[in-house]
């Protein structure tokens, strides 16, 4: 199980906290949260690109 909350502050910052529950042994930790930094940075992408320039 994986949960994920966001949350947004008075800044507009979005905080993600990601919490990976009962993943396989077989896959190492590392390989998850380096494939959940890649999903993450993939999602800022599409947001951003959606984006009026600042």
């Amino acid at each position: 199980m994986m949960t994920t909350t966001l949350s947004d502050t008075a800044a507009s910052v979005t905080t993600v906290l990601v919490a990976h529950h009962g993943i396989p042994d077989v896959i190492p930790a590392a390989e998850a949260e380096i494939t959940t930094r890649m999903t993450l940075t993939k999602l800022v992408e599409l947001g951003e690109k959606d984006q009026p320039p600042r």
